[in-house]
């Protein structure tokens, strides 16, 4: 009998959005999380071709969402509930946002990241890449590539303690990540306290799509 092949590692993603991105927003009853089938949202938007429309997601019963989209003048001219999986009051676990969060944190233009994960892809699926004050140096398995702060490679936006800093990340979901790129000019890889690394992709007009990556 054949061996099951491990899973590959958990990654969470966030997708970060400025409030100042809705029209109106309003949360009565303290912080919620709302837990929802992903593919259900995916399914209505892709049937809203109509432009001129805004969506609104309203939540007033325990296990359900409702989900409007309204014309120019405000007037809903579609509604249909979505079943919750779960909601429930704080926030989500896993991720502090604050700015103090942060040991390290590097800006890479979204060109040069989308090759080095091309190039690293290839080669193994886990990347470890490690800081000094002259470079960044990544690694998978045998392949390397170094970066130059003096050859505009990456700009360091915020450091805290000492060198050498070490971001480890996994490329099995190297699509995800790929596709999010895409959608900015750059890139930030950050360092929590807690040493798991972060990758930062801001959208504009949005917010920005994060990778938080498990030790």
């Amino acid at each position: 009998m054949a061996a099951s092949s491990p899973l590959p590692p958990h990654v969470e993603a966030y997708i970060e959005i400025s409030l100042r991105t809705f029209a109106t927003f309003s949360c009565c009853r303290g912080n919620r999380v709302f837990r929802l089938d992903l593919r259900l949202l995916e399914e209505r938007i892709a049937n809203t071709v109509a432009d001129g429309l805004s969506l609104c997601l309203t939540a007033e019963k325990a296990f359900e969402l409702l989900y409007s989209l309204k014309n120019s003048e405000g007037n809903v001219v579609h509604s249909s509930p979505m079943q919750l999986i779960s909601q429930y009051s704080g926030v989500l676990p896993g991720v502090d946002w604050s700015a103090d969060s942060y040991v390290v944190s590097v800006q890479i233009p979204a060109l040069i990241f989308r090759e080095l994960i091309n190039n690293l892809s290839t080669h193994a699926p886990t990347v470890q890449a490690t800081m000094t004050s002259l470079e960044i140096i990544f690694r998978a398995a045998d392949m390397e590539t170094v970066m130059s702060e003096e050859d505009l490679s990456y700009i360091i936006l915020l450091r805290e303690g000492q060198y050498p800093y070490t971001f480890r990340f996994t490329l099995h979901q190297k699509s995800a990540i790929l596709n999010a790129v895409s959608l900015s000019d750059r890139v930030t890889l950050n360092q929590l306290l807690d040493s798991r690394t972060v990758i930062q992709i801001p959208v504009e007009g949005l917010g920005s799509i994060q990778f938080c990556f498990p030790l």
